[in-house]
């Protein structure tokens, strides 16, 4: 992707915490970010001492509302998290230029995108820092790994130090990854009870820090070597799927929000239902044996307590439905996939309106 020095990292949790530690803002600083995320995105914010600041999305595209952005601004503000939402496109030229004429850092996260382009420049490539991570059904998947690039040798050498500090701990990974769901469930269950999530947040922020970051793995990096020389099967065989979904899902009863099919990586491909019948639909699915993702509802937002008025992410979060696909998906499955789909949205909407 043209970047100057690449740190590997054993997630993109540790690769985000670092690159935002390196920035060195002052504590509790305001970070731009779509609510429309992961848990690993805000739980990074809090380990390096700030504070997430949600914008909302644009529809159709689901990427972040640049009036959002220029409403929001304020003085607490350092730094902007761009990301390419289940990995379309997002207009990563507009917030680099806006991140400089305004004095923020801007930090791309394209963990959803890896390998993917923007107007023909790969997606990685922008911002002070970027990080993506090769996590589990991500685009490029070891299981484990992240990676931090940058152009700037300041930059590079403050997270390079901070790395060689971490340990290496297969034990330390475990309690992580055992903390981080109890995490999720426990803001989750806060946020059905009314309780004071931004606290409860911050709390088990601090008693998870410690076992997140470590070192990567040996037998990580042996996996990112054999993805990067099959990136471009990956990719093909990504981009067939999606071509696919496009052709065979009904547009009577699904709106489709991914849009230029030669430049996004397809993380996953989103669906926006009708609110009413979505949990129905994804019921009659795992009823059948087929998972089907609702990511991201809640929203970060929501999981965090945040006031920040986001109405577009929120009614996303109550329709999006994400197919969850790799190159092991053979067509047959993903054509299958799309039927039960249709029927299954069928079915919804008659016993709604019956």
């Amino acid at each position: 992707m043209g970047r100057k020095y690449c740190i590997l990292t054993n997630s993109g949790t540790t690769a985000l915490t670092l690159a935002l530690r390196s920035l060195q803002m002052p504590k509790y600083s305001e970070i731009m970010v779509s609510p429309l995320n992961c848990l690993s995105v805000l739980l990074a914010i809090l380990f390096a001492d700030a504070k997430p600041l949600f914008i909302d999305i644009k529809l159709p595209g689901l990427g972040i509302d640049f009036e959002d952005v220029k409403r929001k601004l304020n003085p607490r503000v350092k730094a902007l998290i761009a990301i390419h939402p289940f990995g379309r496109p997002e207009d990563v030229f507009f917030l680099e230029n806006f991140a400089r004429q305004n004095g923020l850092f801007l930090i791309e996260d394209f963990a959803a995108a890896f390998g993917g382009k923007i107007k023909g420049k790969m997606m990685g490539a922008f911002g002070d820092l970027s990080i993506t991570s090769f996590g589990r059904c991500k685009v490029l998947d070891c299981g484990h790994g992240g990676a931090i690039f940058t152009d700037e040798d300041m930059l590079y050498q403050r997270c390079l130090s901070m790395t060689k500090k971490m340990r290496a701990s297969d034990f330390y990974e475990s309690v992580y990854q055992w903390g981080y769901l109890r995490t999720y469930y426990a803001l989750k269950a806060a946020r059905k009870l009314s309780l004071p999530r931004k606290t409860l947040a911050q709390l088990l922020s601090l008693i998870l820090r410690p076992f997140a970051l470590t070192k990567m793995r040996t037998e990580s990096v042996r996996c990112i070597n054999r993805g990067l020389d099959e990136l471009d099967e990956i990719l093909a065989s990504r981009l067939r799927q999606t071509q696919i979904l496009r052709e065979s899902l009904s547009h009577q009863y699904f709106e489709h929000e991914n849009s230029d099919p030669q430049e996004g990586t397809y993380f996953r491909y989103s669906i926006l239902s009708q609110p009413e019948i979505r949990e129905e639909i994804v019921r009659t699915l795992a009823s059948q044996g087929t998972y089907m993702s609702t990511l991201y509802a809640p929203t970060l937002g929501e999981l965090y307590g945040s006031s920040a008025s986001v109405p577009k992410a929120q009614e996303v979060a109550a329709r999006i439905i994400n197919l969850v696909f790799d190159r092991h998906t053979s067509d047959e499955e993903i054509t299958r996939l799309a039927e039960r789909l249709n029927l299954a949205a069928q079915s919804s909407l008659r016993s709604e309106t019956s």
